[in-house]
């Protein structure tokens, strides 16, 4: 009882707070194409204590163009408790109504008709993370809508740039020497290190990609870099940790595009993705390897390569043993490290490099880069019964569930159990039936492992979807695998 009334007491106290707008970046991606913008959507609760997400005067930008969609409603929604945060859900089909901008002649989202979504939604610490999938059969698209930053990179597929002097490129929100600081940066922004390319890896739905290109400069060789941070030239000597990738929020610098030089994290993830095609100029047997990292930090400074023991860092996933790929994409996938779970992670610093090692490599080396993202997993692994509850075991640092318990037809106990990875791209419902037989015939037997069926008998191992009883270490509990 002392466990329900907490429940609740932590239920509405967060519904309390859901009555308001939120404005954040808005991801629109249709069939792989992706565009970024802003948007400000409202959560309600009316009188029943059920929930309204909308979406008004939605108007999409894409390629240059703005198009009037409408209203988008999501009515009637049951909050469900997940932790300290309050998870939204449903499939079903709606409709989209007309906006009432006077700028906007044309609404087209009230020609569309009935339009089926799958939308989940999560209200954490005064923000609003959402995902809304959609598929318009009659069109034959198959559309995302993300709310919400601090999961993915923003242009991880390298479509969108901005030009600087000298005319070099920049992907935007990802930064080179053409955007660098420190001492040097007046003489390693005049060559370019960052091209657009139009070769992209196999089965992309983009059409460019970022070529990244060693130089020499007054004779030192620098590598081909970017960082979603700042690039800081601080030294003639290649060596130096004063030339670095650097992040700090509380720095109020921009880039020509106005954005700052970091990424707001507040995911969890478990891997990060990227394609690569690394070719060296000359080979360097002793530093043959390109390089990829991320650190997931507080958002208080932090450089890599570093300079002293930084004790603001989460977690970390680096490669430094990236070799040349004989001019084939490669996709390298590479675990996070959780160093610190004490730590709030608010902010990432990735960096590729054409060399692992500072200055060591030569004139001309590229390694073409496509596609980077953040994983999060999301499996559930195993169920125990302990006294009248489930609980559930899930694979995925940031997964999380939500159980609810209730009867089938035949009046027996079921548990449902939804389970959810921490950026919302995958998500899957399990139903366990908890009535079981034959407990009062096991007994306690000391340390030592042993699984038996509902039936009390003794087996080796258990399968998917069985319930089992188990003894160990002098306890007895049920299990669902």
């Amino acid at each position: 009882m002392k466990k329900i009334f907490t429940l609740l007491v932590v239920a509405m106290t967060a519904m309390s707070s859901m009555a308001a707008n939120y404005t954040d970046s808005l991801t629109v991606t249709v069939n792989g194409q992706s565009v970024e913008q802003h948007a400000t959507i409202s959560v309600d609760k009316d009188q029943d204590g059920l929930l309204t997400f909308s979406l008004n005067n939605f108007i999409l930008s894409m390629g240059g163009q703005e198009m009037g969609i409408g209203n988008i409603v999501i009515d009637k929604l049951q909050p469900m408790v997940a932790g300290t945060d309050t998870l939204l859900e449903c499939s079903r089909g709606i409709y989209i109504t007309e906006g009432n901008d006077p700028n906007v002649a044309v609404w087209v989202g009230p020609n569309l008709q009935e339009v089926p979504i799958n939308f989940v939604a999560k209200l954490s610490h005064g923000r609003v993370y959402a995902s809304i999938s959609i598929y318009m059969e009659a069109l034959q698209q198959n559309i995302d809508v993300t709310f919400g930053s601090g999961y993915q990179i923003p242009n991880s597929g390298f479509e969108n740039y901005h030009t600087y002097a000298y005319d070099i490129d920049e992907p935007l929100r990802w930064h080179s020497f053409a955007t660098a600081g420190g001492m040097l940066a007046s003489i390693v922004s005049q060559t370019a290190h960052t091209f657009q390319s139009e070769d992209v890896r196999p089965g992309s739905t983009g059409s460019t990609s970022l070529s990244l290109k060693a130089t020499s400069i007054i004779g030192f060789i620098a590598n081909g870099t970017v960082t979603t941070g700042r690039m800081i030239a601080g030294s003639f000597s290649p060596l130096d940790p004063q030339n670095h990738a650097e992040l700090d929020m509380s720095s109020t610098e921009v880039d020509g595009n106005g954005n700052p030089y970091y990424i707001n994290m507040v995911g969890r993830p478990d891997s990060l993705a990227v394609w690569v095609k690394f070719s060296q100029a000359k080979a360097n047997k002793k530093h043959p390897y390109a390089t990829v990292s991320a650190y997931i930090t507080d958002g208080t400074r932090f450089q890599d390569p570093q300079d002293k023991t930084y004790r603001n860092v989460m977690a970390k996933a680096v490669n430094n043993t990236i070799a040349t790929t004989g001019g084939e994409w490669k996709r390298i996938v590479v675990p996070f490290t959780y160093v610190n779970d004490s730590i709030d992670g608010k902010a990432i610093l990735v960096t590729i490099s054409t060399n692992a090692d500072p200055g060591q490599g030569s004139d001309g080396d590229e390694i073409i880069i496509d596609d980077f993202e953040l994983i999060y997993d999301a499996e559930l692994t195993n169920v125990a019964l302990v006294g009248d509850e489930v609980k559930p075991e899930l694979k995925g640092k940031g997964a999380f569930c939500v159980v609810s318990y209730d009867k089938n037809e035949a009046n027996e106990n079921i548990a449902t159990i939804k389970v959810y990875s921490d950026d919302l791209k995958t998500h899957f419902t399990k139903t366990f039936n908890m009535t079981t037989a034959g407990i009062g015939s096991v007994e306690a037997n000391g340390a030592v492992r042993k699984i038996y069926n509902v039936g009390g008998q003794l087996v080796n191992d258990m399968k998917a979807g069985q319930v089992y009883i188990v003894k160990e270490g002098g306890k007895t509990f049920k299990v669902l695998k």
